[in-house]
């Protein structure tokens, strides 16, 4: 049933699942063509990195919205993201905790759970922005230079723009795109607070704010 499932799922930012063996604990997915986020991370414009968010969310939230329960991912992290051509992210290496739904039945039932998906989300945003391969320490480091938002918002342009380039990839220190720049890395942070409560709502608050940086 899980894997019937699984195999019919179809979305242009999940990779589709072909199949499993359940006794090596192996999942299948199409082949990635284009390689991982992982490999592009450092090069990217802030414009893709603004798709490639809106891309990752939107596969977040279809898999959370499967009925009759929702997919937990478990495991996303730049590595398994697949970078397809057009600059659209899927997501791959999901469904494990699926197959295993009557073993680990809490997991996939708990809705708390689903905010360890959200948590991992707020982390690859921080990547994105600062173009760091690697998470750990990753959030602690951005809260020590950005501090809180009503502290930030409060400085000056240049006063924020000169704390941004002391996080953002070399490639993002513009003008132009320093405030939505500031908005990705807030978001991010409130999408990774240990507190999940805190969390801001996928589909009301995160998608809509990065779709609003494609304009």
């Amino acid at each position: 049933m899980q894997i019937e499932i699984l195999r019919n799922i179809s979305h242009p930012n999940v990779v589709p699942f072909l199949g499993a063996c359940i006794g090596k604990r192996a999942i299948v997915y199409r082949f990635g063509e284009n390689s991982t986020l992982e490999s592009h991370l450092k090069y990217l414009t802030w414009e893709i990195r603004v798709k490639s968010a809106a891309s990752i969310c939107s596969g977040l939230m279809f898999l959370h919205s499967r009925k009759p329960k929702p997919i937990i991912h478990g495991d996303l992290k730049p590595s398994n993201i697949i970078f397809r051509p057009g600059n659209v992210c899927m997501l791959s290496d999901f469904g494990m905790c699926y197959l295993y739904s009557k073993e680990f039945g809490r997991l996939i039932t708990d809705p708390c759970k689903i905010q360890l998906d959200v948590s991992a989300l707020g982390i690859v945003l921080l990547q994105l922005v600062t173009g760091k391969l690697d998470a750990n320490g990753l959030r602690e480091r951005v809260i020590y230079y950005l501090g809180d938002a009503k502290g930030f918002y409060k400085k000056t342009s240049s006063q924020q723009r000169k704390i941004l380039e002391k996080i953002v990839n070399l490639e993002l220190k513009t003008d132009r795109t320093s405030e939505d720049v500031a908005r990705m890395l807030f978001l991010g942070l409130r999408c990774s607070d240990p507190i999940s409560k805190n969390h801001p709502s996928l589909a009301t608050e995160v998608l809509p704010q990065i779709e609003s940086m494609k304009k």
